[in-house]
């Protein structure tokens, strides 16, 4: 709330936006009109707002990679990219319960066909061998198109981008495992 004596708005009295403007006792004020958010009535209000809270959270730990897997030049474009892809692959129950799949959830999207890209846990090296194959060219795509390896590690809440290598040809590339955490590979 702002009290004041003003000249130039000396008969103003409305509403713009969330502010009203009125007179008293000689002086100007102007308060800000409360907004609060209502509870949800509904179970599936209540599931919408849990997987919205669910996937937000998820997003968070993948911002890192999210820039390059969807080609924007802007986080927040991939971000919402990333939260309206996968929105319904969150499941909420009747009870609230949070069921995701991580290697269900989609990272990148674009025009270009997906390179076939094999990841493999070797347990005894601690390490993880990613391979890929030589991809068609097509249009859009060029020769030198970096491919790209996204690791999530579950115990730590971290995820990192690996650069593999390139479309044009086939290839082998390692990553060594962290100490603590069971990473997830996309």
């Amino acid at each position: 709330m702002a009290i004041f004596e003003s000249t130039i708005f000396e008969n103003l009295s409305g509403t713009v936006g969330n502010v009203t403007s009125y007179k008293l006792k000689g002086k100007q004020v102007a308060r800000a009109k409360i907004f609060s958010r209502k509870d949800a009535k509904t179970l599936q209000q209540l599931k919408q707002r849990t997987r919205m809270k669910t996937i937000s959270l998820f997003k968070h730990h993948l911002t890192p990679i999210l820039a390059s897997g969807f080609c924007t030049s802007s986080r927040k474009d991939a971000s919402n990219r990333f939260l309206a892809l996968n929105m319904g692959k969150v499941e909420v129950d009747d009870e609230l319960n949070v069921t995701i799949d991580p290697l269900q959830l989609a990272i990148s999207d674009g025009p270009l066909a997906l390179p076939v890209i094999e990841a493999e846990i070797d347990h005894a090296g601690h390490r993880v061998i990613f391979r890929w194959k030589k991809q068609p060219l097509m249009p859009y795509m060029y020769k030198n198109d970096c491919l790209h390896g996204a690791i999530y590690e579950t115990q730590v809440g971290r995820s990192r981008k690996v650069i593999l290598g390139t479309r044009a040809e086939a290839g082998e590339a390692t990553w060594e495992l962290p100490k603590i955490g069971i990473p997830i590979i996309w």
